[in-house]
């Protein structure tokens, strides 16, 4: 089931072509997934579209900041499925939809102060929400141990 809600949520980000066969070559997935981090393939993926919006914030570019917006969107919607039962989650993803969905009325109406505040709110959830995640008991909720929270510096 979570191989199909990745497959899913990867195309509706990527499109149908990412997930073409070549007869007689094997199948390779774009985003390998191991056991140890299934939950932080989300949050990976979330952290590169928030990095994007940053670098459209800078160059003022309001049709990329859009485009991520509706990305991060989706993929906060298909990570609410595979987390729902984590306490206080549900709190910070409201949070974290509200601050997108101000990202992009503000990109729509090429208000860049307003874009800023809003990345700024964003960027306050995902830490509020990295902090309730780091907070909960591991097995406790999910079902699973808790997630790898390093700082992404630390992942490589």
């Amino acid at each position: 089931m979570r191989q199909f809600m990745i497959s899913i949520a990867l195309m509706s980000l990527f499109g149908n072509s990412a997930f073409g066969q070549v007869i007689g070559k094997p199948v390779e997935q774009p985003f390998p997934l191991t056991e140890a981090r299934p939950f932080n393939f989300w949050m990976d993926v979330k952290l590169e579209k928030a990095q994007e919006i940053f670098g459209a914030l800078t160059e003022a570019d309001y049709e990329t900041i859009i485009d991520c917006t509706k990305q991060l969107r989706t993929l906060s919607e298909f990570e609410a499925f595979v987390r729902k039962g984590t306490p206080g989650y549900l709190t910070q993803l409201r949070s974290f939809q509200f601050a997108v969905t101000e990202i992009e009325k503000q990109a729509q109406k090429e208000n860049i102060e307003g874009v800023t505040l809003g990345f700024q709110q964003m960027t306050l959830s995902c830490v509020h929400c990295h902090n309730v995640l780091r907070e909960t008991a591991p097995g406790k909720a999910t079902g699973t141990s808790a997630p790898d929270l390093k700082p992404h510096s630390e992942k490589k």
